[in-house]
């Protein structure tokens, strides 16, 4: 699978959304969060693909939790005003 291609890992997760857990959230999180230092860049990326497999999770948590993740990332690339967004939401949701 090429990650990068929307589509194809779009029904890669809508094919495994059995699998998209709160545990699989918590992850992607933790891996964005590790990466916010030196590459936010990528932690934006890991925390996108958490909104976009969020979409498919059973809990709305998972979203959330993603946008929690990209309200970091966009805090370290210095994009405020939509990291505020994104915690607004998230915070809606919690």
């Amino acid at each position: 699978m090429n990650t990068t291609d929307k589509r194809e890992r779009r029904a890669f997760l809508r094919d495994h959304r059995g699998e998209l857990d709160s545990g699989c959230f918590a992850e992607l999180k933790v891996c964005s969060d590790a990466l916010l230092l030196e590459q936010p860049r990528q932690a934006l990326e890991v925390a996108e693909v958490a909104l976009q497999a969020a979409s498919f999770a059973s809990t709305p948590l998972a979203e959330a939790v993603a946008r929690w993740a990209r309200g970091n990332a966009l805090v370290y690339l210095g994009r405020y005003e939509q990291a505020l967004e994104d915690y607004s939401r998230a915070c809606a949701i919690y």
